[in-house]
């Protein structure tokens, strides 16, 4: 059966209706909406960005590692017995098991011969979240066939049922990735009959019943169902017409009810769906339907995220009760809605007075989260009793608020909690009796467990029962021993009475009769504390009591000295006292003391608080020498775990956000040597979520017993802050000797400190003098104080994280634009870097590459504008240690798929081989050219002719898919380029894209041609009137061609952003002609504005070889300007032939897609151009004047009459109407070929095995070309 922890106490962070927070809080207003329990389910484990590793390093695969050779499963029943996924690595994390596959898993491979029923068992052997699935395929995908994991971290075993056809199934066994592994697991898998009530077709028919038993652990997944994983079926028969409780409360797993209207299967209309339902403490479900005698309802019975386990249904009438306020009874008068006595929770506190046996008939309600909550008020005259009875006709919480100080009145003096109450189920009654109260005024409570009753709401009743006890009265005097002085302030207790002393001393209680030990404690005023005894209270007399209290000394705190992130206190101590016991107090205390040469329990008591809901989920103990553990105790059930001189507990042992104390105990071996105080060090941790901190940690003193007296020490301190009130706080409890250094993370703020001594009779001394200091801020704690690293390519630092939460900023200058590289080395821990562009947050991205230098972190960052930027080192797991910091700029290194023209800006490091510098690329790298000298890299061929990769020249370069990587080394500071006349490559010696304004102001009338080798678009062309290249881009080379030989110097990047480049577009692809490939071997046409005038805005140019190959084209898209057209020439590094021939005649043609037709084109070219004779030419220049369509005339009219019909189709659909020879091609959308056939005149055609879609039908004979579209529904 689950257990109700974590659970429902993380509900508290919204608070549902059922929560006990929500039962026991006078409060009206909580969160009106509930996490979901996976949610809630990560938040007790954070959530899940724990990276466990593929394979862990050094280790080999093992069977059961992967998919490829697991363990084989042949025969049943099997069970692999003290199994483990250690060493497996975390191969597979998107699964099914969801966050249960984060863990490193284990494979199995399950071979079924015939049909069978299985029931698959993982008993995790104490590792909490485990899970495991079933699949039919390997690796496992989001779809299992079923699947079980432990949600709530129990540690317990869990179970799926599934019915399998013969075949290969296989099983993945997993975790959390925290833990992230399984230490020991056994598993079983067994052949089972299945329940009989399994699917929706077999429901077993039932009527009304009280606690029937059920079992969904060997029911499988009936796919018809709503619940996950396993479930059940009833066909419940209603006896009668009204409304039906279905009421699962008796059940041991979380259930999942849903009620389905009749008996269809698949069941088709939901009645109801209901996860929780049985009151504040139960995941089980319970729901109420309205039915018609004779009517049959499905009930499906599954459970919460596939839970399974034995069960009990109950199926009854719901009764409902309607009170009616007695004759003696007092209205409330509080219309639904409204709050005249919400006491507390209001702005202006407004109650309701009663007195003995006053019945008030009140109305409650709830909505939108809020609820109203009745406070009645009780003025006790002297000490009494009060009862409270109630009855109502829906679920309240009634009961007495809880008080700092007994009968103090006011909401000041409220804990927001109630000490006393009752959780009341519908037309029941039942009552809360306190007895014994002092006299005062104190606050009943009254409200609705359900946060949704609109209005009207509901009534109940409540009758006050208020009984005054005989009393009588203590009375006394305190003074001080060293004046003879009355004290005023000092504490005094009787029993569960509490008073203070006034201005003279005097002080007075009143009492029940009978016999008390009465205390005054003068430690707030710097005085002891004295107790008396037997102390009798007689019927209305009184009794004197007086006491006589001696000073407090207090030590003297001598200096408070400042250092990096920490003060160092020195104190002197008070002078010694007589012998007697010890004791300290602190975060964990020591209960008593140690013997020695005994073996014995030492006591301890864990003091813990959380206001913001963070769970306690490790707690650790470090022994001294002195003491050998035995054994130890659990920690509010979390057992203890021994490790040498450390004892831990790793679990969930506080889950509330009120101060608890948990005691505990270690059994140890005491040596005969021990004597005097010893100190044991402790760690507790939280689960992380909520505020900081998420864990403390201090020592706890355990003295001799019967030994000399040691004086300890409690140092309190306090952070000022103007303007805000602050408080001392205890920071660390039995200090031995005379001086503690205090860490301040991170330092800058003023904090001030008194220490206390532990006198011989426990109590503790008044405080010293208070001494203030201000810790020094480490370098490189915070953003706004970074160690300042220079500008890039400074020197390399070293640096340290000196604790668990300690990161590191380095400040550093970018110059002017350029890519950067921020490197970790030389670290001993998991260290990891980030960039921020400043100190608001703002992360910056870095790089993904292929390559890169051998350091232990590397970073890249592309294009980062000139400024300042903020590195910040941290600790993977919260791991701190020794690194370096090397920050130096690099180059991001692109080459694009195809071919294009490539430079580096950089005076490359290592070795300058160009081989070497991509190495990276060399599996999809076709071939690099180097043009004068020539040569190449030609990987494939094991050719590279190139040598050294220079920042001098530019290259040419084909690749089989786009690649990045880093090129280290120093920018060329040279940015001039020398020009040859005619073409060479020139590079780019920038770090930034730069516009080419300033290229064509320096090469104005030198220039005969700029070029994008992968871009066709992309040139400047004066003499053809083209200017499409806005800039020119760091990693490319343009093919350029020179009238004479110049230089070009380029301008120096700014510290401005670079500006935003573009990609060129995608190649235009039509259906009509094959997609153009770009070669590298272009010949230039410039189409001027003129000659296109006789074109349809929207046509597309085309050139092509003699085998009707198209090498180029281009969209006419302006009337306004010259069109530019790259025709390529074919590919000497394919096989096959992919453009024109050196000397082969460019044929054109034109695509009119307004309608459909292919068209021929002459051309006329200009004798100013270079190349005027219409044949390709590598680098070729030409320039096309004037341009004539083809015979439009003949054969246009051969189409005047094709139909194709029915278009849509099924399928078949018909052609008419051709008037001569065709040859017909259908295409897909994919452009696959689907049918080609000879036609003339008409046919009928059969695409009904096609799937629907759009499909293209090409026209062609020798004269005209038409596409048209046809759609296959």
């Amino acid at each position: 059966m689950k257990t109700f922890t974590k659970m429902l106490f993380m509900a508290l962070i919204l608070t549902i209706s059922t929560t006990l927070f929500a039962q026991k809080s006078i409060h009206s207003f909580v969160g009106n909406s509930a996490p979901d329990k996976m949610e809630m389910t990560r938040q007790v484990l954070g959530y899940n960005n724990v990276t466990v590793p593929l394979t862990p390093e050094g280790m080999t695969r093992a069977v059961g590692d992967d998919c490829t050779n697991p363990i084989v499963i042949s025969t049943l029943p099997f069970y692999d017995e003290n199994q483990t996924t250690i060493g497996r690595g975390n191969t597979y994390d998107e699964t099914c098991l969801n966050d249960y596959d984060s863990g490193e898993d284990i494979i199995y491979r399950l071979e079924i011969a015939s049909s069978v029923t299985i029931n698959v068992h993982l008993d995790p052997l104490g590792t909490g979240y485990t899970g495991m699935a079933l699949s039919d395929g390997c690796p496992l995908s989001s779809l299992c066939l079923a699947m079980s994991y432990d949600l709530s971290g129990n540690q317990e075993p869990h179970s799926f049922t599934v019915s399998l056809d013969p075949g290969v199934y296989y099983i993945m066994v997993d975790t959390w990735a925290y833990p992230d592994n399984i230490e020991a697991f056994n598993l079983l898998i067994t052949e089972v009959e299945t329940v009989p009530n399994d699917f929706c077709e077999s429901a077993i028919e039932i009527g009304e019943v009280i606690n029937y038993p059920f079992s969904t652990i060997y029911a499988t997944d009936d796919p018809s169902g709503e619940t996950d994983g396993p479930e059940i079926w009833f066909n419940y028969k209603a006896g009668f017409t009204g409304y039906a409780v279905i009421d699962l409360c008796g059940s041991d797993y979380d259930t999942h009810l849903i009620v389905w209207d009749g008996v269809d299967c698949p069941p088709a209309t939901m009645i109801k769906d209901v996860d929780d339902g049985c009151g504040y403490s139960g995941l089980q479900s319970k729901g109420i339907i309205e039915v018609v005698e004779g009517n049959i309802y499905k009930l499906e019975i599954g459970g919460f995220s596939g839970d399974t386990g034995d069960g009990l249904l109950s199926i009854y009438e719901y009764e409902e009760c309607n009170l009616e306020c007695p004759p003696l009874g007092i209205d409330e008068n509080e219309p639904c809605g409204e709050d005249i006595n919400g006491g507390c929770n209001m702005v202006t506190p407004a109650f309701t007075n009663v007195s003995n046996g006053n019945i008030i008939c009140g109305n409650l309600w709830s909505e939108f989260g809020i609820r109203d909550t009745d406070w009645f008020e009780v003025k006790l005259n002297g000490p009494g009793s009060i009862k409270m009875i109630v009855t109502a006709e829906e679920t309240l919480i009634f009961g007495l608020a809880g008080q700092n100080v007994l009968g103090v009145p006011g909401c000041e003096n409220n804990t927001g909690f109630l000490s006393n109450y009752k959780v009341l189920s519908p037309c029941q009654e039942d009552s809360i009796w306190v007895i014994n109260l002092p006299k005062g005024t104190y606050y009943l409570f009254a409200a609705p467990i359900d946060y949704d009753l609109h209005c009207p709401g509901f009534s109940y009743q409540a009758e006050f029962e208020i009984i005054e006890l005989p009393s009588g009265f203590i009375k006394g005097d305190v003074i001080a021993s060293d004046s003879g002085l009355p004290l005023e302030g000092v504490k005094i207790t009787a029993g569960e009475a509490v008073t203070y002393t006034q201005s003279l001393g005097n002080y007075i209680l009143e009492l029940p009769v009978g016999t008390y030990t009465v205390e005054a404690n003068g430690f707030a005023i710097a005085y002891s504390a004295v107790t008396k005894s037997d102390i009798n209270v007689v019927l209305d007399d009184f009794t004197t009591v007086n006491f006589i209290l001696d000073p407090l000394d207090a030590p003297e705190l001598l200096t408070a000295v400042p250092g990096i992130e920490q003060v160092e206190l020195t104190w002197a101590e008070i002078g010694a006292k007589t012998d007697g016991s010890k004791i300290v107090m602190g975060d964990i205390f020591s209960k008593n003391d140690y013997i020695p040469g005994t073996t014995m329990n030492l006591d301890f008591v864990l003091s813990i608080y959380s206001p913001d809901f963070e769970w306690g989920e490790y707690a650790e103990l470090v022994f001294p020498e002195e003491f050998e553990i035995e054994s130890v105790g659990d920690l509010n059930g979390v057992s203890g775990v021994i490790d040498g001189q450390k004892v831990s507990w790793n679990g969930v042992f506080y889950d509330s956000d009120t101060p608890q104390e948990i005691d505990f105990y270690v059994q140890v071996n005491v040596s005969g040597d021990a004597t005097g105080p010893l100190v044991l060090l402790y760690r507790v941790e939280g689960d992380g979520y909520g505020l900081d901190p998420h864990f403390f940690e201090g020592p706890v003193t355990v003295y001799e017993k019967n030994g000399d007296y040691v004086p300890t020490f409690n140092v309190y301190r306090r952070k000022i802050i103007p303007g805000t009130p602050t408080y001392f706080i205890p920071i660390c409890y039995g200090v031995i000797g005379n001086y503690y250094f205090d860490e301040i993370f991170l330092g800058g703020d003023e904090w001030c400190y008194y220490v206390t001594q532990i006198m011989p009779d426990k109590s503790e001394s008044p405080a010293s003098n208070v001494l203030c200091a201000t810790p020094l801020i480490r370098p490189g704690s915070m953003c706004e104080h970074a160690i300042d690293y220079g500008e890039v390519n400074s020197s390399a630092m070293n640096e340290s994280l000196v604790r668990e939460t300690d990161v590191r900023w380095f400040e550093f200058d970018v110059p002017y634009t350029m890519d950067i590289a921020v490197r970790l080395y030389n670290t001993n821990f998991d260290a990891d870097v980030i960039l921020y562009s400043d100190c608001d947050g703002t992360l910056l991205e870095d790089s993904d590459f292929c390559g890169g230098a051998e350091y232990d972190i590397e970073k890249i960052y592309s294009l980062l504008p000139g400024g300042t930027y903020y590195a910040m080192v941290f600790g993977n797991e919260e791991e701190f240690g020794d690194f370096e910091i090397f920050i130096t700029q690099v180059q991001v290194f692109t080459i694009r798929e195809g071919w294009s023209g490539i430079s580096t800006y950089m005076n490359p490091s290592g070795d300058l081989n160009i081989a070497s510098q991509l190495a990276c690329f060399e599996e999809n790298m076709i071939i690099t050219i180097r043009p004068t000298p020539y040569g190449i890299w030609w990987p494939s061929q094991n050719i590279n002719t190139l040598g050294d990769f220079s920042s001098m020249i530019g290259y040419k370069s084909k690749m089989e898919i786009e690649m990045t990587t880093v090129i280290y080394g120093t920018e060329n500071p040279d940015k001039t380029v020398v020009l040859p006349a005619n073409a060479s490559y020139l590079p780019v010696r920038v770090t930034a894209p730069t516009s080419t304004d300033d290229l064509k102001n320096q090469l104005e009338g030198k220039l005969l041609i700029l070029f994008d080798m992968y871009d066709p678009t992309a040139v400047i062309w004066p003499d053809g009137g083209l200017d499409n290249l806005e800039y020119l881009v760091p990693d490319h080379a343009y093919m350029i061609n020179m009238f004479v030989p110049a230089e070009y110097t380029y301008p120096m990047p700014s510290t401005a952003p670079a500006p935003n480049f573009v990609q060129p577009p995608a190649r235009v692809k039509l259906e009509v002609w094959n997609e153009v490939i770009n070669t590298g071997q272009p010949h230039f046409l410039s189409l001027h504005v003129d000659a296109l005038a006789s074109l349809e805005l929207g046509d597309y140019i085309g050139v092509f070889n003699s085998e009707g190959l198209c090498v180029g084209m281009v969209e006419y898209t302006s009337n306004e300007n010259n069109h530019f057209i790259a025709a390529f020439g074919n590919d000497e590094y394919t096989e096959e032939k992919d453009g024109l021939d050196d000397g082969e005649l460019m044929i054109f043609k034109v695509y009119r897609p307004s309608n459909g037709l292919v068209y021929a084109l002459e051309v006329t070219y200009s004798d100013k151009m270079p190349d005027v004779d219409g044949l390709y030419k590598l680098y070729g220049m030409s320039m096309i004047t004037g341009m004539k369509l083809g015979p439009t005339a003949i054969g246009e009219e051969q189409f005047n009459s094709l139909r194709i019909y029915p278009n849509p189709t099924t399928g078949l659909f018909n052609i008419s109407g051709l008037e001569g020879d065709f040859e017909v091609i259908i295409t897909n959308a994919q452009g696959q070929q689907i049918m080609s056939l000879e036609l003339n005149g008409q046919t009928t055609l059969d695409l009904t095995t096609q799937p629907k879609g759009v499909y293209f039908i090409r026209f062609t004979n020798e004269n005209i070309s038409k596409i048209t579209k046809i759609v296959i529904k």
